[in-house]
């Protein structure tokens, strides 16, 4: 490996921490099922986690459970949580109910992204964490492994200035300070003969040193979450994002690799092109044929077929700054920084079901996802201190032949939403309105065979103005289209009081109805049309 390559490979240290078989561990803890028996968790008639005791019995994600159940008989299956219009259903009811074809269902995933909350208040506290999915996490470690070393080598101001680290900051001294008990190379040494690496580890490279710290930080993150959640991970450690990955799926469950300099190169050229990120699917096929490369060997091509290129060929074939940067990545060389995030952009609550042909059908599942998604925007304001800015609504429609049309469009966030007094029930009856008023100035909607409401743009709620909320940032006054101006959509009091019913038990159980004479504050509001059809997209690729 070049210098160059070789500088920048290694001047940070990166933690990938991924959760082992998450949704299983968080279906053990709920119910108690002994960890050493095989468990899986079914979403309706397949299987979308399975732990370890199960695997080894034969079991895989995405099995059937009719062919979970024959090839291990004694397999607890746990489902996934369902709502209804009645609310939270439990196991029992679930079996009750899972024949009835008239009750409109819905999975929710509440129970893990709670428990992915638990996970990441801990992962917190050992440096700057990006949130990568539910169950998995980078974690940048650099500066407290900067600080550990300095503190270690004992090196004066003007040593560390050449090592580049003379950086201060109080949050990483305190991350520091938690890993007081190693203060020696020789108890680094001794804390350090458990890891498993991938490629020798060479103590007499500072490079490698700084490996082993972040291995022992990596180790007390792993240690806090099961301790704080009863939850086991594993953790790969090495100088990039791309790496720690592949390195936290070398030994599983519940362990952690290292991967330094030494075993960059073994690791990476019998990777598979399609398991390096931006280098799967469609890119990866026009990458292939380029080069000649879309069968080799009888097996999918794997880095070391695109490493026999020089970097000038491939910037000559595909341009200088993609050329470059695929050189660089199939020998491990990955500059993606670790962006802080432990929030997600924005969320979503959708379904996808039958074609439905009415307006009347339509509404149950309006209805549900819109309890939903309240229930979610008001734990958001709760828990994380933030608000929504707009609403998008995903709808799907057949056209003739079977052809899908995927289309959305986007509006402010309702007013009501973003008081600090709305209540999930208040936030319902508004998303209500607002999806109502949108979807009724759709033309052709039905027959309708998928719906998805999603909250966006978030802010801090730490600044007080309810106005800086109204309009998001990106959506100037000259896209706003007025809908239906001062008018107030009012619902039929009987059917309110039946839908109101529904709602109130999937918040709370309560049989009590709430009557409403009709929301002010849920009154439509400007919208923004953002309409994109696969048909539209095609007539743009050809232009």
């Amino acid at each position: 490996m070049d210098s160059l390559l070789y500088r920048s490979l290694v001047n940070r240290v990166i933690l990938h921490i991924d959760m082992d078989a998450f949704y299983a561990q968080v279906e053990h803890r709920r119910t108690g099922i002994s960890r050493e028996e095989p468990l899986a968790v079914q979403q309706w008639e397949g299987l979308i986690a399975v732990n370890y005791p199960a695997r080894a019995r034969g079991i895989t994600r995405h099995m059937r459970v009719e062919e979970a159940k024959k090839i291990c008989p004694d397999l607890h299956l746990v489902h996934v949580e369902i709502v209804t219009f009645e609310g939270d259903t439990n196991d029992k009811q679930l079996k009750q109910d899972e024949k009835r074809d008239d009750l409109p269902r819905k999975v929710s995933l509440e129970r893990y992204r709670n428990a992915s909350m638990e996970v990441f208040e801990v992962l917190q506290q050992y440096g700057i964490v990006e949130k990568a999915s539910i169950d998995e996490a980078y974690i940048d470690v650099t500066k407290t492994v900067n600080n550990l070393y300095r503190r270690i080598f004992d090196l004066e101001q003007n040593d560390a200035d050449k090592h580049g680290l003379n950086e201060t900051n109080d949050r990483f001294d305190e991350i520091s300070e938690k890993f007081c008990n190693i203060s020696s190379f020789e108890d680094l040494e001794r804390t350090s003969k458990e890891f498993k690496s991938y490629g020798t580890i060479d103590t007499a490279k500072e490079e490698d040193l700084k490996l082993l710290l972040g291995a022992v930080i990596c180790q007390a993150a792993r240690a806090g979450v099961l301790e704080h959640t009863s939850f086991t991970c594993s953790g790969g450690i090495s100088h990039n994002k791309m790496l720690s990955k592949l390195a936290s799926a070398r030994h599983k469950p519940n362990q952690q690799t290292i991967v330094p300099v030494q075993g960059v190169q073994s690791l990476m050229e019998q990777l598979p092109l399609k398991n390096i990120r931006g280098l799967g699917g469609k890119f990866g096929n026009q990458l292939c044929s380029k080069l000649n490369m879309l069968q080799l060997h009888g097996k999918d091509p794997c880095a070391a077929d695109v490493q026999k290129y020089s970097s000038e060929v491939l910037q000559r074939i595909f341009g200088e700054k993609q050329g470059k940067w695929i050189y660089q990545v199939v020998r491990g060389v990955d500059d993606d920084p670790v962006k802080e995030r432990d929030k997600s952009k924005s969320i979503l609550a959708f379904k996808s079901f039958a074609p439905i042909y009415n307006e009347a059908g339509l509404d149950c599942w309006i209805m549900m996802l819109c309890a939903d998604l309240a229930k979610r925007i008001f734990a958001e304001r709760q828990m994380k201190c933030r608000k929504p800015r707009h609403l998008t609504v995903h709808y799907t429609r057949f056209q003739e032949k079977g052809r899908k049309y995927l289309e959305s469009r986007t509006c402010p966030m309702p007013s009501s939403v973003l008081l600090d007094s709305s209540t999930p029930e208040s936030i319902c009856r508004a998303l209500e309105e607002t999806v109502r008023t949108t979807l009724s100035r759709v033309k052709d909607l039905y027959p309708c065979c998928r719906l998805a409401i999603g909250a966006g743009d978030f802010l801090e709620s730490s600044d007080n103005s309810i106005m800086s909320f109204l309009v998001p940032k990106h959506i100037s006054d000259s896209h706003l289209t007025t809908a239906y101006g001062d008018e107030t959509l009012k619902r039929n009091a009987d059917t309110q009081t039946g839908k109101n019913l529904g709602i109130m038990q999937f918040f709370n159980g309560s049989s009590r109805v709430a009557h409403s004479s009709g929301d002010q504050s849920a009154a439509p509001i400007p919208l923004v049309n953002q309409v994109t059809s696969d048909a539209t997209l095609q007539k743009k690729r050809k232009v």
